[in-house]
């Protein structure tokens, strides 16, 4: 009987010594804060066509809310057979354009936190064959100020290249957005361009009247074309 008395006693304290032990051995072998998903920073890569002899330039761009970027490495992945990276400015200097085939690493250590929008780095392509690859982005170290691993949070929007090369096939005359096809959406990327002024190296190609001009006289050309009451361009 006084055996079964000491081991009621004892219970409680057991208890506390095994929540005690459960508790230390939680800190000492959890693994590092990690942000949770949708933490509010987003990584962007633009999009682009690569018409022939050529280039254009894709931004990545940087989301960042308090307590701000502390320091990233993004690597940035492509087919090197469609496209090759010309050259690579980033915002803090550090970009290897050489990193791997096929591959650039966008490297930075700000001296203050990196809050609200900015553009980390600016990536000039070429084209090298004909085809479309995405330009993978992937945030290899990606830590805020604290020094918290923000990457499996972060939301990120990969980007893509099409090109054509000058050994290429033809683009069609009409084709203002060398995507291949002429339909209605060359006729309002002209209009567009006549409104607002891009300098986009595939308006040429909306010149479907040969002369020398792109205007609403392509548009409507393009439109009869595109509703097969005109003939198809080929001047």
């Amino acid at each position: 009987m006084k055996h079964m008395v000491l081991t009621f006693h004892r219970a409680p304290r057991l208890l506390a010594l095994a929540a005690g032990i459960l508790a230390l051995a939680l800190i000492v072998f959890a693994s590092p804060h990690t942000a949770s998903a949708g933490n509010g920073y987003s990584l962007t890569m633009g999009s682009a066509v690569v018409p022939p002899d050529s280039a254009v330039a894709v931004e990545l761009n940087l989301v960042a809310p308090e307590p701000g970027v502390g320091s990233y490495a993004i690597d940035i992945r492509f087919d090197d057979s469609v496209v090759d990276l010309a050259s690579c400015q980033s915002l803090l200097g550090g970009c290897n354009k050489v990193y791997g085939a096929g591959l650039v690493r966008v490297v930075g250590i700000p001296f203050a936190p990196m809050v609200g929008e900015k553009t980390l780095a600016t990536l000039v392509f070429e084209a090298t064959g004909n085809g479309e690859t995405t330009l993978d982005v992937q945030a290899t170290n990606f830590f805020d100020s604290n020094g918290d691993d923000i990457a499996r949070g972060t939301d990120i929007e990969d980007g893509s290249i099409q090109a054509h090369s000058p050994t290429g096939p033809d683009i069609q005359l009409g084709d203002a957005t060398c995507d291949g096809h002429v339909n209605a959406i060359d006729a309002i990327r002209i209009l567009s361009e006549k409104a607002s002024p891009t300098g986009d190296p595939c308006l040429p190609y909306g010149d479907v009247n040969c002369d020398d001009l792109v205007d609403t006289t392509d548009v409507i050309a393009l439109l009869m074309e595109f509703a097969d009451l005109g003939a198809p361009s080929s001047c």
